[in-house]
């Protein structure tokens, strides 16, 4: 339909799938190649890979031809076939954040740091779940019902359930002051190279959490 419409001269535009739509998708597809998809392992693959149709199904394949003889596909299966063998899921450490649960987000981030991440692939972590809790503070206080703020933030049933519990916890200037900080910190590590990143990131974590 769209090369279709291309080819009498109009355009096309396609609507961004949500994560669950493209989860619910990813499912729908592995039905037809042939096997079942855990919703846990189509979960992984849309926060690991987004929700652009394109790269979920290029990794959908992939998925497809390592479970070849296999009833069904698990979460364990999409890890392995995403290269993502890690002791820590990164995801945990930016909802630990938002939990304000500081031990556990400082051990989450010493283990990503060992395993290879650095701050600027964890900063704009930090600043995301920070960013998520002040919108829907504002959704709220604007009068949006709570699902309807659950899809526009992009959140997952299951792993985000008690999202609106841990936001309510926090105040709104403590999360535009946790904001700042995120940014203080990026362009110290950008402009001041003798400083250790891991150092900064636990900082910043004691801020984020509020207890600097």
């Amino acid at each position: 339909a769209a090369a279709a419409a291309r080819a009498l001269g109009g355009t096309v535009s396609f609507r961004a799938m949500s994560p669950d739509d493209a989860a619910r998708r990813l499912r729908e597809e592995a039905k037809k190649r042939g096997f079942e998809l855990a919703p846990a392992a189509a979960d992984l693959m849309v926060e690991e890979s987004g929700s652009e149709w394109g790269v979920l199904r290029a990794e959908l394949e992939k998925l497809a031809l390592y479970v070849r003889g296999k009833p069904a596909a698990t979460a364990e299966d999409a890890a392995a076939c995403l290269g993502w063998r890690r002791k820590v899921n990164v995801w945990d450490f930016p909802r630990a954040i938002q939990k304000r649960d500081t031990a556990a987000a400082l051990t989450l981030l010493k283990g990503l740091l060992e395993e290879g991440e650095d701050a600027y692939s964890l900063l704009p972590k930090v600043r995301g779940a920070l960013n998520a809790q002040l919108k829907a503070k504002r959704l709220l206080r604007a009068g949006v019902p709570q699902d309807q703020a659950f899809f526009k933030l992009g959140l997952k049933k299951g792993w985000d359930s008690a999202f609106f519990d841990w936001t309510a916890k926090v105040k709104e200037p403590q999360l535009v002051r946790a904001l700042r900080a995120c940014l203080e910190t990026e362009a110290d590590l950008k402009s001041k190279s003798w400083l250790d990143g891991a150092v900064e990131l636990e900082t910043l974590v004691l801020k984020a959490c509020g207890k600097v």
